[in-house]
């Protein structure tokens, strides 16, 4: 979640579009995915495999507390943390983008599921490796409609996003 936050600090930045609420872009970069604890198969990897034990419990606990359903756990900790109204409303205006990218919602969930977009296991990817690596998890064709939104948002997304020589490595396709 810090790298998609990474990202969408990068394309709030760079923003020429209508005015956007920054630190509402943040909080949601950074809770968006918080009940995905729930679905890590074991054993985890990378930093998580130091203190696999602890990773463990904690899956068990919030399996225990928030159920087995990763968007609503993610929904019920946004809730408990009091941001329902806020962050809990971009979490779901970016659900609506995944299947409906011309859909009338706030550009502040647009950049969050753009900077989504760019990171994979391995961190920060560019746009087009982020697609093809989602497509071959998740066995999608490039005219799946999952596919298609991520396109169209990027490109309503970007449309905003100055560009310029020394623009940061985030943002580069």
């Amino acid at each position: 979640m810090r790298w998609v936050a990474q990202v969408a600090d990068q394309v709030v930045e760079n923003w020429i579009g209508s005015n956007i609420n920054a630190d509402l872009v943040q909080q949601t970069a950074l809770l968006h995915d918080m009940g995905n604890i729930i679905k890590f198969k074991r054993p985890f990897w990378g930093e998580m495999a130091k203190s696999e034990y602890f990773w463990m419990q904690t899956q068990e606990e919030f399996i225990a507390q928030y159920g087995s359903d990763v968007l609503l756990a993610t929904r019920k900790i946004i809730d408990e943390l009091g941001l329902k109204n806020s962050v809990g409303r971009m979490v779901a205006e970016m659900g609506i983008i995944t299947t409906n990218p011309n859909a009338d919602v706030s550009y502040e969930a647009r950049i969050v599921e753009y900077a989504d977009c760019r990171v994979s296991l391995k961190g920060i990817v560019s746009f087009a490796d982020r697609v093809a690596d989602l497509m071959a998890r998740y066995d999608l064709v490039d005219d799946d409609i999952r596919v298609k939104a991520m396109r169209e948002n990027a490109k309503l997304v970007l449309q905003f996003v100055k560009k310029s020589q020394d623009q940061s490595n985030l943002l580069r396709e």
